[in-house]
């Protein structure tokens, strides 16, 4: 019998930056961010934007890392830019999520809180 390991995945309105295949943070949800979280599951996976730069801007952290995953989804601006992307941005969740995961939604009013697929 083999036991799966606990994985969470959390969807967060942040946009993150992706450089040499690294994701990178300005301000909030670095790597240390989500050590607490990792006292309870093996691995959390980040669903956020995510867009690839060719330099890394000055005074970005790593956010990624050991048992932390993003799950990139399209990056876009605002209301009109997502509707422009929406078909690949739910195409992004639609691969990187398995079926049967429960999504907790943190710091966002606009966004489903807790749903399941």
């Amino acid at each position: 019998m083999t036991i799966e390991k606990s994985r969470l995945f959390v969807t967060i309105e942040q946009h993150f930056v992706e450089f040499q295949g690294d994701i990178y943070t300005d301000i909030a949800f670095a790597y240390s961010y989500w050590q607490e979280y990792l006292k309870v599951f093996d691995k959390v996976c980040p669903i956020a934007r995510v867009r690839q730069v060719k330099q890394l801007p000055d005074g970005w952290q790593r956010a990624d890392g050991p048992s932390i995953c993003f799950v990139p989804v399209t990056d876009y601006l605002g209301f009109w830019d997502f509707l422009k992307k929406a078909i690949k941005v739910l195409c992004d969740c639609y691969k990187g999520i398995p079926r049967q995961v429960i999504l907790i939604q943190l710091y966002t009013s606009r966004s489903v809180g807790l749903s399941q697929l």
